[in-house]
C-alpha cells in the first residue's frame, strides 16, 4: 500500500468515526426515552439459547451445565417443551413481526401460539422488549396481565463511532449496537444485566448453507429451529427487493455486530464464549463444554 492510499485509508477512517458518532448523537436526541435500570445478574454465569438445530445437541450432552447457568431465551423457545423444564429467568424480543401482531390485521399463527404459551408463564421471568413497542398487543394483551412477568424495556438506538463514545452510551442502556437478529440484543443485554462469563449455545448462523438455487435466478432457503416438529418447507428468498447481494449483505452486519459486542464486553471485563456445537460465529472464542 502507498504512503498517499495509507493516508487516504486513514481520512476515511476518521471522516466515518466522526460522522457515526455525529449522526449517533441526533438519532439519540430524537429517539431516546427514559427507561428504568434492568435487572442484576443472580449468577455470574448466564446461557444463552439460540434457535439454531444445534441446540438440541446441546441439550442432549450439557444440560446440567445449562441448568447451573441462568438462563436467557428469544424469540418461539416457548414452543419447545424445554421452555417449562427449564423455567428461563429471562426472555430477549426484537424482530418487529412480535410487535406488528394485535390478532387482527397482523395474525401470524406461529406468534400467536408463543402469545399463548406466555399467557400462562407460573414462574418469575423478566422479558425484554424494545421500548418503541411499550404499546404493543404483546405488552398491553399479554405480558401486563401475567403477574409472573416483568417486563423490561431496552433502547434500540443502534449506536456507532468511536469506541470512546459508544461504549459509555451502551453502558447507560441509551443506545446498543447493531444487532441485526435477537441473539445480538440477547448477548449486548446479558452484558448489562452484569453477567461474567456467557455462553451462547444453538447459534448455527448456516442459513447460507440452507439455499437452494432454482431456475430464472430464483433461490430458496429453508430456515430450520431446534424446536421444528416436521420438515420445513423452502422460502423463497429472491424476491422484489432481497436479492443474493443484500441477504449476504444482512449477513455481513450480522457478524460485524458480534464483533463489536466483543469488544464492549472486554471493555466491560465480561467474557463470551461461543459453546455452540456449530456455529459460523467467529467473534467469540469458542468453548467446549465437558
Amino acid at each position: 500500500m502507498s504512503t498517499l492510499e495509507k493516508v487516504y485509508k486513514n481520512l476515511s477512517t476518521s471522516f466515518n468515526l466522526f460522522s457515526n458518532s455525529f449522526f449517533s448523537i441526533l438519532k439519540i436526541a430524537f429517539q431516546f426515552r427514559i427507561i428504568k435500570e434492568l435487572p442484576k445478574a443472580q449468577n455470574d454465569r448466564c446461557a444463552i439459547l439460540g434457535n439454531g438445530p444445534s441446540l438440541n445437541d446441546s441439550l442432549k450432552n450439557h444440560l446440567n451445565f445449562i441448568e447451573s447457568c441462568n438462563i436467557l431465551c428469544v424469540n418461539h423457545f416457548a414452543q419447545s417443551e424445554y421452555f417449562r423444564v427449564l423455567k428461563p429467568q429471562q426472555y430477549v424480543f426484537l424482530d418487529g413481526y412480535y410487535f406488528l401482531f394485535d390478532n387482527k390485521k397482523y395474525d401470524l399463527a406461529a406468534v400467536n401460539l408463543t402469545f399463548e404459551i406466555l399467557k400462562i408463564i407460573d414462574w418469575p421471568i423478566n422479558v425484554f422488549i424494545p421500548m418503541y413497542a411499550r404499546n404493543s398487543y404483546l405488552v398491553n394483551t399479554i405480558l401486563k396481565n401475567n403477574t409472573y412477568i416483568k417486563i423490561c424495556y431496552y433502547n434500540h438506538i443502534v449506536v456507532e463511532g468511536y469506541n470512546w463514545f459508544k461504549f459509555p452510551v451502551f453502558k447507560r442502556g441509551i443506545g446498543m449496537p447493531q444487532c441485526q437478529n435477537v441473539l445480538g440484543a440477547s448477548i449486548f443485554l446479558s452484558i448489562n444485566i452484569g453477567y461474567k462469563d456467557i455462553y451462547i449455545f444453538g447459534a448455527d448462523h448456516s442459513w447460507h448453507g440452507q439455499f437452494t438455487h432454482l431456475d430464472n435466478n430464483i433461490i430458496t432457503m429453508t430456515d430450520v429451529h431446534f424446536y421444528d416438529k416436521t420438515e420445513k418447507k423452502p422460502t423463497l428468498l429472491t424476491q422484489g427487493h432481497v436479492t443474493v447481494a443484500y441477504f449476504f449483505l444482512s449477513l455481513s452486519k450480522v457478524f460485524r455486530g458480534y464483533e463489536i459486542i466483543n469488544e464492549y464486553a472486554d471493555y466491560r471485563q465480561t467474557k463470551v464464549y461461543n459453546a455452540s456445537h456449530k456455529s459460523f460465529i467467529d467473534a467469540f472464542e469458542r468453548k467446549e463444554i465437558n
